[in-house]
């Protein structure tokens, strides 16, 4: 009777938190204007202009910026401009912005729209330095030392928004770096090429309330060179484009589109305590808001080399110390990415940074979906206390929030050579501190997984826990789905004080709670097609503990199936206080629980030494089904569906 009980206020909180926010802000329904460059049966506009309640454009020049009045409508016109080739350039200041600040105040129910299009792009034959040359001779990179945030175009709106305002803003084709010749090198210093586009003025701090924002990027902010393997790109405490919001919301809707944005393409990219782009809302508060973001096609790099020193590719998406009765939609498709000739290092770094990083979570519902992003293609994948995806999310509380992650095709990585040193594929999916009458949804298909002629992993993991929890999880409902992920398709493998996958939920406690895991296909080992593996496995595993739990469980119910899954195809397998599969449920204390648990074709392996080939198992179930890349062989391994639990307390 508790646990159906259970089971049915997990119902209705999920459903209460899935229409957390209400209705969108008024201001949201406001017409667009027809913003064009090239008005119908007329002569393309070049320039800078504005206009006031639907009137004439007028020509400007933005030496001061303007204001939008309260009630009233501002337009912002800018096409062709500003673009430029040069063959060396050091701009160190905020004099040197090709599009400067546009807007200073926006009153109280004003509408603002601004479009830019194909200006602020610059081509490099030699070198552009923006911000400091905190770059030595021999290329060392090292933190900036000033606070100048010179930039190609600036913060278009920097100052107070009042109440009820509706901006929308759009930028396309505009501030791209073409590198000229193969030795033109971007470095950026502090600098960006976009900056913060809507900014709180000075270091106040403020709020904007019943708002609405709608931001699109297109084909901007990228570095090209005229071949993969020519050009350079050092960035040390900058980045490509910066935060896209930087205020405080409420009662607001916001919607953010980037799309071919921050995408690199130079011989070699080297970021320093940077990233090509920084959050897209960072917010001390954000309460009874409805935020949709998506990151298409953006932040990839492709060259020779991609080194990443304590940096990203893409930072957090949501920043946010509180997020309250608020719905938040991320999607992020075919992004931070990186396909190098050569190699990927990653020190102190990652690929993609935390989606949302928020401290307090409640009454809120976040739906976050990944998808063919955070992979790596090269010839070596090096990483060293980092990992391709941070925490999906990281927070520290979470009550009465409903979470839901899909990560597809995801975190893979192909390479001939794979190490990784005290690091991960894919770090905790969710890591809280706590949660009480929440409820989380997690499915990982076909991501964290490996295929290379030789992966070694020292103290890490291909993906480590996907939930954890440092204190309690109470009253709260818990579904977790893995499947072909984690798996590798190699010819020498060694684990050394790690595995492939770490525990699935890792918690303090769990009282009054419900949870479903379903391990499907994930955490194999075997070789590629027409090669053999040779493994060895030392204080470690292929699979750790599905439930891990310190302290006590109590009043819990559910089930866990494993499937398919830490099994084992290699000519010779070294184990040395090692195992493929540890315990299924691991507590100090259990009580008033009821727990399902189905193991079946897990925790086996077929080596060459169990026999003639006619003695072996028969092939008949790929457990290996999906590879790292689209378009690419896959490997497959058996599976004996009658084994039994390796473990079980």
């Amino acid at each position: 009777m508790r646990f159906a009980l259970t089971l049915s206020l997990l119902a209705s909180l999920s459903a209460g938190n899935m229409n957390a926010a209400g209705s969108a802000p008024t201001s949201c329904q406001r017409p667009p204007l027809p913003l064009t460059c090239q008005p119908a049966g007329g002569q393309r506009l070049q320039g800078m202009f504005f206009s006031r309640d639907g009137g004439s454009w007028q020509a400007y020049a933005f030496a001061r910026p303007l204001q939008a009045l309260g009630g009233r409508q501002l337009a912002i016109l800018i096409c062709d401009s500003a673009n430029l080739s040069l063959d060396a350039a050091h701009w160190q200041d905020e004099t040197n912005e090709l599009i400067p600040n546009l807007i200073s105040h926006v009153g109280a129910g004003a509408g603002v729209d601004i479009l830019i299009q194909n200006s602020a792009n610059v081509a490099v034959r030699r070198q552009l330095v923006l911000g400091e040359r905190n770059i030595s001779a021999a290329g060392e990179l090292s933190e900036q030392q000033g606070d100048a945030e010179p930039a190609l175009i600036a913060n278009l709106i920097r100052g107070p928004i009042e109440r009820g305002a509706h901006i929308r803003l759009r930028i396309e084709d505009s501030a791209n770096v073409a590198l000229a010749l193969p030795d033109s090198h971007l470095h950026i210093g502090g600098g960006s090429l976009i900056e913060e586009l809507i900014n709180a003025p000075g270091d106040a701090w403020r709020t904007l309330e019943h708002g609405c924002l709608e931001v699109a990027l297109k084909r901007s902010g990228n570095v090209g060179a005229t071949s993969p393997r020519a050009g350079m790109l050092t960035i040390a405490s900058g980045q490509l484009i910066n935060e896209i919001v930087d205020y405080g919301l409420a009662d607001s809707e916001v919607r953010i589109e980037n799309e071919r944005t921050g995408n690199v393409q130079a011989r070699a990219t080297r970021l320093f305590k940077s990233e090509l782009i920084d959050e897209m809302i960072d917010s001390r508060s954000l309460e009874r808001n409805r935020i949709d973001i998506q990151l298409l096609h953006s932040a990839n790099a492709a060259g020779e080399e991609l080194d990443i020193d304590d940096a990203e590719l893409v930072d957090e998406a949501v920043d946010g110390g509180l997020i309250a009765d608020s719905r938040i939609r991320l999607r992020f498709h075919e992004s931070g990415n990186a396909s190098m000739a050569r190699g990927v290092r990653i020190a102190d770094g990652e690929l993609i940074d935390e989606l949302i990083d928020a401290e307090d979570v409640r009454d809120s519902a976040l739906a976050i979906q990944l998808s063919r992003s955070g992979q790596v293609a090269s010839d070596a994948l090096f990483i060293r206390e980092g990992e391709l995806i941070d925490e999906t999310v990281d927070g520290e509380r979470f009550t009465r929030a409903s979470i839901h992650i899909q990560m597809e095709q995801s975190a893979n990585a192909d390479a001939r050579e794979v190490s990784i040193e005290e690091g991960e594929l894919i770090d905790e999916v969710l890591d809280g501190n706590a949660f009480l009458l929440s409820n989380l949804s997690v499915s990982l298909q076909g991501s964290g997984n490996v295929r290379a002629r030789r992966l070694s992993i020292v103290g890490g993991e291909l993906i480590d826990e996907i939930v954890d929890s440092e204190r309690a999880v109470a009253r709260s409902s818990m579904r977790v789905a893995l499947r072909d992920s984690a798996n590798v398709a190699a010819e020498a493998l060694s684990i050394r004080s790690g595995e492939l996958v770490d525990e699935i939920i890792d918690a303090e406690s769990i009282s009054q709670s419900a949870i479903s895991l379903v391990i499907d296909r994930s955490a194999n080992i075997g070789p590629p097609p027409g090669a053999t593996l040779d493994a060895e496995i030392r204080d470690g595993e292929l699979m750790d503990k599905c439930l891990d739990v310190e302290t006590r469980i109590h009043a819990l119910g559910g089930a866990v199936s494993l499937q398919g899954s830490a099994n084992v195809d290699a000519r010779s397998l070294r184990l040395e206080n090692g195992r493929l599969l540890d315990e299924i449920i691991d507590s100090a204390a259990m009580s008033d629980s009821r727990v399902q648990v189905e193991v079946a074709g897990s925790g086996n392996a077929r080596l060459a030494a169990m026999g003639p080939p006619a003695a072996r198992p028969k092939k008949t179930e790929p457990t290996i089904r999906s590879a790292p890349f689209a378009n690419t062989p896959r490997a497959g391994l058996s599976a004996n569906r009658n084994s039994t639990p390796t473990g079980w307390r």
